[in-house]
Parts: structure tokens; C-alpha cells; sequence
């Protein structure tokens, strides 16, 4: 009996497991883990490149030599603003290739696109020259030109104007050598004023963006046309025969009557001009020759590709010849094996701090 109640015991859990037992909960899909929020890393701030053929007050430094400068004017080469306004680097493609750096005040850089600026205080046209362009953080800041004089001439005025936001593509060398004249234009107005430089503008009434103005000629005032007053403020512009305009608000502290002098000079500056009219703005460089010397030759060589150039016969190398030969003018005493280069075709440096081997010279009077 006792085996037989085991067998129904048995038989009836195996029952209950199959029939009766309570369904056993599903399992729950397992859901994938989330990403973990990927931060971005912060753009660069863009690198501006800008390609010219002209520039001077290239500034070459070495390691125990006293910096020494050079120019092109028939080169290529590539300027990029630093933080300096008055830097800028320069990495020079041809004839020769160096990299250096050169002042501001030697580049000829202009806008190549009209519009207005620094929240519409300034009105810009093509070929609009730019002094300086310096990086700001992320954004690019230029000082301008505004107006275009007669050198040693009463006629004109030349205002910088900044800093003013500009976009790296809408900067470019300059394309022409000659400058068209554009002198002030006279504005209806309610008055003439001038200011003692530099002249703070302001965009708007209540901005806290500022542009000055100083005229480049010294011992000259700015001279200003008032639109509208208001307060203690007024609204006032300088316009110029190019389109180009600067406009804003001063202080009326800052604005005083002309004296009968600078009315004078007002009507002198805004007197017309022929509009053919043009300044020079490159005049390039050219390399004396040298006194003939006996057992020296002085005369036409070939610079062979990828020669280094150094500062001294025995000094470090500061610049190498191009990837095809090059035609220059060198003086080279017949007994040494060294030889300084008086002038490279697009280039001016002194001779004295422009060496090359003989060896990597070509020269007729050598058979070579």
C-alpha cells in the first residue's frame, strides 16, 4: 500500500507541475544600455591663410644674429594673423622658401567685398585697404583705411578706423599698385564739427561696441558731419568719394566748432579730384651694384633646386632655392667657396645676409 500511495503521490505533483501549476512570469526584455552622452570637442578657431605676391618688412630671426629683414615683390607667399596686431606669419613659397615673420605696417591687404561692419557703423567697398588683422579669439578684428590722399598735398584724408570684425575671405592682396584717390565727401548735416584723435563711435545710441577713428597725417583733427543731436549725444558721419563710410554716435563733449584754420582745411580736403587720379602703392626694392674688384666675379649665375641659403659663409641657414634652377646675380671671390647672392629676381635681401655654397652655383666663367 505504502508503494502504491507513493506512485499516486508521484503521479499527481507530476500532474500538478505540467497542469495545474501557476504560469511562471515572463521575463522582461533586457534593454540595451544608453550611450553615454558624447561631448564634442570645441572648433578650432579657423586659420586664415592669405596668399599675396607683394610684401615688405619681412623680419628673419636667427639664433645669435641680430634679426635681418627682406622683401617680395614678385613672389608667393602666405600671411596668417597671429594675437599680434602688429605680426603677422609668413611662409614664403618663391623665389626662395622661408618662413618668418613680417609687420603689419609692410602688407598690402584690402577687402574684396562692399558692405556694412561692426553693426553697420562701417560702410566698406572693394579695395578697401586693411592696416591690420589680428585674431581675437575666434574672430578675426581689422583695422581699416578709409579715404585715400595726395601725398604731401592738403587734398584728403586718411582715416584708421577699428577694430572692426572681418571675414578671412573677404581679405586679399591688394591688386593693383596704384591707389584711385578718395577724398570726403560733404554730407547734409546740421553741422561741421571736428574731434581731437582718436574719435570714439559708437554704432548705436546705447552700444557697447566702440570704433575710433585717427587720421594717419599728425597734427590734423577729425573732422565729423552731425546728422541729428540728442542729449548729450549726436549722430555723425564721414563719407568718402569711394562709398565708403563711417558713421555713429559721440559725445557731444568730444565735437567742437572748426577754428577758422581747420574750416580752411575742411573745404581744402573735400575739394574734388580726378577720379584717374591714382597713388602709388608699391614701389619695390633694387640692390646696389658693387664697386669691380680684381679676382672677383661679379655677374650671372644658376642656383641649383633645394640649395640652402645661409647669413653667413659659415652661418646657419635661413632659406632654400625653389625645386627648379634659378637665375640670380652673385659676387664671388675666385678663391673662396662661398659666394653671396646680390640680387634674386622677386626677392630683396641684403647680400650680406645671403650666402650660398659654390657648389650649388652654376657659373659661366667656370665652365660649369
Amino acid at each position: 500500500m505504502k508503494y502504491v500511495e507513493g506512485v499516486r503521490w508521484s503521479c499527481l505533483l507530476f500532474v500538478l507541475a505540467a497542469c495545474g501549476a501557476p504560469p511562471t512570469a515572463p521575463r522582461r526584455a533586457e534593454r540595451a544600455p544608453e550611450p553615454s552622452p558624447i561631448v564634442a570637442a570645441p572648433e578650432p578657431a579657423p586659420r586664415c591663410a592669405i596668399e599675396v605676391h607683394t610684401g615688405d618688412a619681412i623680419e628673419i630671426a636667427l639664433a645669435d644674429l641680430e634679426p635681418f629683414t627682406a622683401a617680395i615683390d614678385r613672389g608667393a607667399a602666405t600671411l596668417t594673423p597671429t594675437d599680434d596686431p602688429a605680426r603677422y606669419a609668413i611662409a614664403v613659397a618663391s623665389p626662395l622658401r622661408f618662413d618668418a615673420t613680417a609687420r603689419s605696417d609692410g602688407q598690402m591687404l584690402e577687402l574684396a567685398v562692399a558692405g556694412e561692419r561692426a553693426a553697420g557703423a562701417v560702410t566698406v567697398a572693394p579695395g578697401t585697404l586693411v592696416r591690420t588683422l589680428h585674431a581675437r579669439g575666434e574672430q578675426l578684428v581689422a583695422e581699416l583705411q578709409l579715404g585715400h590722399r595726395v601725398p604731401g598735398a592738403r587734398r584728403g584724408l586718411e582715416l584708421a578706423v577699428g577694430p572692426v570684425p572681418i571675414d578671412c575671405a573677404d581679405v586679399r592682396a591688394v591688386s593693383s599698385d596704384r591707389l584711385p584717390l578718395a577724398t570726403p565727401t560733404p554730407l547734409p548735416s546740421v553741422a561741421i564739427r571736428v574731434a581731437d584723435p582718436p574719435l570714439t563711435l559708437r554704432p548705436v545710441r546705447a552700444a557697447p561696441a566702440e570704433v575710433t577713428l585717427t587720421p594717419l597725417e599728425r597734427g590734423v583733427p577729425v573732422p565729423v558731419w552731425v546728422l541729428e543731436e540728442h542729449g548729450d549725444d549726436a549722430r555723425v558721419a564721414v563719407a568718402f568719394g569711394d562709398e565708403t563710410r563711417v558713421e555713429g554716435w559721440a559725445t557731444r563733449a568730444s565735437l567742437r566748432a572748426p577754428s577758422d584754420e581747420e574750416a580752411i582745411w575742411i573745404e581744402a580736403i573735400t575739394a574734388d579730384v580726378d577720379p584717374g587720379e591714382a597713388v602709388h602703392a608699391w614701389g619695390g626694392h633694387a640692390a646696389p651694384e658693387p664697386t669691380p674688384e680684381e679676382n672677383v666675379y661679379v655677374g650671372v649665375a644658376s642656383l641649383r633646386p633645394s640649395s640652402p641659403v645661409l647669413a653667413s659663409p659659415d652661418g646657419p641657414r635661413w632659406a632654400e632655392s625653389v625645386d627648379v634652377p634659378l637665375e640670380v646675380r652673385v659676387r664671388w671671390d675666385r678663391e673662396a667657396d662661398h659666394a653671396q647672392l646680390l640680387r634674386i629676381p622677386g626677392l630683396f635681401v641684403s647680400a650680406e645676409r645671403a650666402w650660398v655654397r659654390l657648389r650649388s652655383l652654376s657659373i659661366p666663367s667656370r665652365g660649369d
